[in-house]
């Protein structure tokens, strides 16, 4: 189940490791529990082997097992997790399901630019509502009325003669739930 039957003579000293975790996965599948814990289970490994890893976590919930998984990966838990709890300094601040943790920071659209040049940034980008400066010159504004929001930000880099780039329109995520209600971008 987790691809290591080419390593079955090796000593585990000289796995890597991405073998190593998959290994720590086997292990906790040996007795077949019904109830399986992964702390990371996918730190170190490499593209294609977290997705493969992904397809054995889901096959095991999919066969009635129950897994509690602990992730700093936000794609890997709104991939896999029916339940999710958010914890902030050892204490947890939200819980429920993906979509109910998404209604619940009130954001219908994000808006994501970059501005290009050297030139300060205008005053007026800094009156838009919902505006956050994410790094160097790249920002994001949370709105309901994705028109009206696009129309400002363009009326105001044609008003100071500077270059919208990059420019996306996403629906939230949990990352965005993260963030929202922590203040702070994901760390260690």
């Amino acid at each position: 189940e987790v691809s290591l039957q080419d390593k079955e003579k090796t000593y585990t000293k000289n796995l890597s490791g991405g073998q190593l975790q998959r290994l720590a996965v086997a292990v906790a599948l040996v007795n077949d529990p019904r109830v399986v814990f992964l702390d990371e289970p996918t730190t170190g490994l490499d593209p294609q082997a977290r997705r493969m890893l992904w397809e054995t976590i889901s096959a095991l919930k999919n066969g009635g097992k129950t897994i509690i998984l602990t992730t700093h990966y936000m794609e890997e838990a709104e991939r896999l997790a029916d339940r999710i709890m958010i914890m902030d300094q050892g204490k947890i601040i939200a819980r429920g399901t993906l979509l109910e943790l998404i209604d619940s920071i009130d954001v219908e659209n994000i808006v994501t630019f970059s501005v290009q040049g050297d030139t300060p940034i205008p005053e007026g980008f800094l009156e838009v509502e919902g505006l956050q400066h994410t790094e160097n010159r790249e920002y994001s504004v949370t709105t309901r009325d994705v028109e009206r929001t696009l129309g400002r930000l363009f009326e105001i880099s044609k008003e100071f003669d500077m270059l919208l780039d990059d420019v996306t329109i996403r629906k939230p995520n949990l990352e965005d739930v993260f963030i929202t209600l922590t203040g702070k971008k994901l760390r260690d």
